[in-house]
């Protein structure tokens, strides 16, 4: 009766772990944002910083923070504008995540494109 307990204890126990460090979710919807009109002007760079947030059980993201700031404040702001309207499948448990996003392009003072995704850009630390 005693292994049985402990057999129980010992699956209660992992199955805890592993919905403590759940798979990192995939955002079922990214919006599309503008791209501020201010942040071109006079330069060629890509839109890009590393920011955190959690994504809470009913599949919506809270708690946004610049982690690492692209030194342009209407890159961060539009980053943040279209994280914050992502849509992921519904949690058993919140999930915190950091990700570096990359947003737009400015070429020659200009953007590249009037709106755009915030997508996560990958092979990154």
């Amino acid at each position: 009766m005693k292994s049985l307990g402990a057999l129980m204890l010992i699956a209660i126990f992992t199955s805890g772990l592993a919905m403590a460090n759940p798979s990192t979710p995939e955002p079922l919807e990214v919006p599309e944002v503008p791209v501020p009109p201010d942040d071109c002007f006079g330069r060629t760079y890509t839109c890009q910083a590393k920011l955190s947030f959690t994504v809470v059980e009913d599949g919506s993201v809270v708690g946004i923070k610049v982690l690492e700031s692209s030194r342009s404040y209407p890159c961060d702001r539009a980053l943040i504008h279209s994280l914050r309207g992502r849509v992921y499948p519904e949690l058993l448990t919140a999930a915190h995540l950091e990700e570096r996003l990359v947003g737009y392009q400015c070429i020659n003072g200009r953007p590249a494109n009037n709106s755009f995704k915030a997508m996560p850009l990958r092979g990154t630390p």
